[in-house]
């Protein structure tokens, strides 16, 4: 029978999960994964799912915070490694999310402030050895991909659960707290075009490509924002800003 948690037995878990991190080649969510199975759940997104419908812990959302001049420095490329690719060196300082993000709405909420803290540095400049990069790629959604039914789940570029880092085969079941539900007519309002169901951009309008490209994209998040929870506007566009 898997283990009653609290809270603080939740943030315990967190915490020795990064120390794993830390002493071996295992991803930060891997390494949630084996602390959950230890406590009787056969990975962390369930673990969390649990202690949410017992009301033991209600997972806040997680909040993305980062002032201006934080993302101009992730803007800026990271110095030539002495072993590997500088690209590969970038991609690798940026964390694995997949678990933080406790729902699609807080995913979307996530993507929506990260948009809007990239557009507020003056000079636009997205270079693939910069760590600015790979969080777009990894923590911002590519497509709404059809699970079953109207069943969809949020996918980076990489087509891996929205904030997952790693290549690894990922069991999109084991992620369903990434899950909604969507008609293909909502489907079609967050559509790059009607003909590409379920995508927000394609290769030759990627965010990262343009400021012109990140703010067509920003209006594309909105929008799937305002089919999950109603219309953004003002102040409530910036309420969940996720926490780094």
């Amino acid at each position: 029978m898997p283990t009653i948690l609290s809270p603080e037995q939740i943030e315990r878990l967190k915490r020795e999960a990064k120390q794993v991190v830390r002493g071996s080649s295992l991803t930060h969510s891997q390494a949630l994964d084996q602390q959950a199975v230890a406590n009787g759940y056969p990975n962390w997104s369930l673990l969390m799912k649990h202690c949410a419908k017992t009301s033991l812990v209600t997972p806040p959302p997680f909040r993305f915070v980062r002032t201006q001049a934080e993302m101009q420095l992730a803007l800026r490329k990271i110095p030539e490694p002495k072993v590997g690719l500088r690209i590969e060196a970038a991609r690798s300082l940026v964390n694995d999310i997949s678990h933080q993000l406790v729902s699609a709405r807080n995913a979307v909420e996530f993507s929506i402030a990260y948009l809007e803290c990239l557009l507020r540095v003056s000079r636009f400049k997205v270079y693939s050895a910069a760590p600015v990069y790979w969080e777009m790629w990894c923590w911002l959604p590519y497509e709404v991909k059809a699970v079953a039914g109207n069943v969809r789940i949020l996918v980076n570029r990489n087509y891996k659960p929205i904030g997952q880092t790693t290549d690894a085969w990922a069991d999109y079941a084991k992620f369903d707290h990434l899950h909604l539900a969507l008609s293909q007519d909502q489907v079609a309002l967050v559509s790059r075009r009607r003909s590409d169901q379920g995508y927000f951009f394609d290769d030759a309008c990627p965010p990262w490509n343009s400021r012109r490209d990140a703010e067509d994209y920003l209006k594309k998040l909105r929008c799937l924002y305002s089919v999950i929870v109603g219309p953004v506007s003002g102040s409530n566009q910036r309420t969940a800003v996720p926490t780094i």
